[in-house]
């Protein structure tokens, strides 16, 4: 069974939040860890979006670049079209790739995509409406 990764952005601070990194909350610390086996990751969300709304969590998508590099939500990827935004799209259940007009394509459908950054770290290469989709 494949593992299921997760990434935190903390957006106050601007900067990724690493297993074993400590988040403040109400000047208390909170100590994050990586999911133990077995964590219901339904309830992690819970916490983290109630909680810390500050801390942005982002789901890996199963899938790597042709670089061999892990795609994530909010991963942008090149594409012919323009640059594109990974989503999950909860109507349809899967991970989609957001164009700057608001249309999608299923991530399955690009071939070799090749991530050139994401919209925490890069926000320049996508629009503001890709941007709030995460």
């Amino acid at each position: 069974m494949e593992a299921i990764k997760f990434k935190l952005y903390d957006t106050k601070n601007r900067k990724w939040v690493h297993a074993f990194d400590v988040i403040e909350y109400d000047n208390e610390k909170i100590l994050y860890t990586e999911l133990l086996e077995g964590t219901n990751a339904e309830d992690v969300f819970c916490v983290f979006n109630d909680v810390l709304s500050h801390i942005k969590i982002v789901r890996w998508t199963g899938k790597k670049d042709s670089d061999g590099h892990d795609m994530y939500e909010g991963s942008i990827l090149q594409h012919d079209d323009g640059n594109v935004v990974i989503i999950w799209d909860n109507r349809l259940s899967s991970y989609e790739c957001l164009f700057n007009d608001s249309n999608s394509i299923g991530l399955w459908e690009i071939d070799n995509p090749t991530i050139i950054g994401n919209i925490f770290d890069n926000p320049e290469l996508v629009s503001k409406e890709q941007r709030e989709w995460i």
